[in-house]
């Protein structure tokens, strides 16, 4: 078993709920951790400090942060950098007599009562609950509060399996940052920890349709905007590389055959529309998102069966490449094709920057806006035909658009 001796890393924690912290060169973050940390009420718990092979010397500090913990701590040292999920994946085997999860940031700060906010929450013992998330309120790097929105706001309270999937599609919906989970989520649906590109989606467009997703109450958590993390710090390319890598795991998996199948008839169309529009809010390379497009429409015609709407965007995807035996095949299935190749009905860079521009704009404007007041207005102004437009990949109302 593990003791708050750093040089023992060898056993099993033996509880039922973990409260996960993982660092690499904590360093800058020291000060900030100090003043959370030891204020967290972690009654019911065991923390585990895991260190990911730093390379400043970091157990000292954390040693002697643990004695000033009320509570069990645990502190483990990774023998390479496995990066932020990575170090917990690689650990996972220590935590099989855990049932829950809960995964803090270095970078993040947390309110005293955000552990037991989310306990009170699995006291509730709801039988498919996967996951816990909290509201969170963004800073800068400088301590400046961002009036970013949060993607949750625009969902509806209780939203059917399909909803839930393709708002996620566009946007990641439930925060992750001091998230509960149940651990069997990690074992369940392994996701490859080496790429930062897309992992937290990923494990929730994958669990959706078999789990739930609560949020606990208040705004516990202050997330930071860290332009040095390692999900920001990516690239374009490698960011929408490894978003495609997953989204083919995503598009094989069942999570996707249940949301399928859940849709109705007569939605099908507004479906699929939705389906198309989160993948082009993801990708803004043109291959990546037609590539990807054309898996996620072949693999809706297992699950919902040939219709017109379907068989139409199949067949752009063909008539791009000039495959005109598949696109005569689906015409006589009814499909309605342009005369040209779907090429006329590429999202651009110039649209992506337009709307990140006019996103900016928006968010500045509303910097100017009481807290409260702030929520309110997002939602309804992304009602607005013009707003939806210029920020649709907040637009989660996929049955009436």
């Amino acid at each position: 078993m593990l003791t708050n001796d750093p040089l023992d890393p060898k056993g099993a924690v033996i509880a039922d709920h973990v409260v996960y912290l993982g660092i690499y060169n904590p360093g800058r973050f020291k000060s900030k951790i100090e003043s959370w940390l030891p204020r967290l009420d972690l009654t019911g718990t065991h923390l585990v400090i895991a260190d990911n092979h730093s390379t400043e010397d970091s157990l000292g500090w954390t040693s002697k942060l643990a004695q000033n913990i009320d509570g069990r701590v645990s502190i483990i040292r990774n023998d390479q950098n496995f990066g932020g999920y990575g170090g917990l994946a690689v650990n996972l085997w220590r935590f099989q007599d855990t049932t829950w999860i809960t995964t803090l940031h270095q970078d993040d700060a947390y309110s005293n009562n955000h552990v037991q906010e989310h306990r009170k929450v699995l006291s509730d013992g709801q039988a498919n609950l996967g996951m816990i998330c909290s509201e969170a309120r963004s800073v800068s790097p400088s301590g400046q509060e961002l009036p970013y929105p949060r993607a949750h706001w625009f969902l509806d309270s209780k939203p059917d399996l399909a909803s839930v999937f393709l708002a996620n599609l566009k946007k990641h919906v439930y925060p992750f940052s001091g998230a509960t989970f149940r651990r069997e989520l990690f074992e369940k649906y392994p996701i490859p920890w080496y790429s930062s590109a897309f992992p937290d989606t990923e494990m929730v467009l994958r669990m959706c349709a078999d789990y739930a997703c609560v949020f606990a109450e208040g705004i516990t958590v202050e997330y930071l905007e860290n332009p040095n993390s390692e999900s920001h710090s990516l690239s374009a390319i490698h960011r929408e590389f490894g978003a495609f890598q997953s989204l083919i795991r995503v598009f094989s998996g069942s999570s996707y055959e249940k949301a399928c199948r859940s849709v109705s008839q007569e939605l099908r169309d507004g479906f699929i529309e939705g389906l198309m529009e989160g993948l082009r809010s993801r990708f803004e390379n043109i291959q990546l998102r037609e590539l990807i497009t054309q898996v996620a429409l072949e693999r809706a015609a297992e699950h919902m069966g040939p219709f017109q709407k379907l068989n139409s965007e199949i067949a752009k995807g063909y008539l791009s490449i000039s495959d005109l035996r598949a696109v005569e095949v689906l015409s006589a299935m009814g499909a309605h094709l342009p005369k040209q190749a779907s090429s006329a009905q590429k999202i651009t860079t110039k649209h992506f920057v337009q709307n990140k521009i006019a996103g900016r704009l928006l968010f500045q404007f509303l910097r100017l806006i009481p807290g409260p007041m702030r929520k309110k207005l997002f939602q309804k102004l992304i009602k607005a035909e013009y707003v939806k437009t210029r920020l649709n990949s907040w637009n989660f109302d996929w049955k009436n658009s």
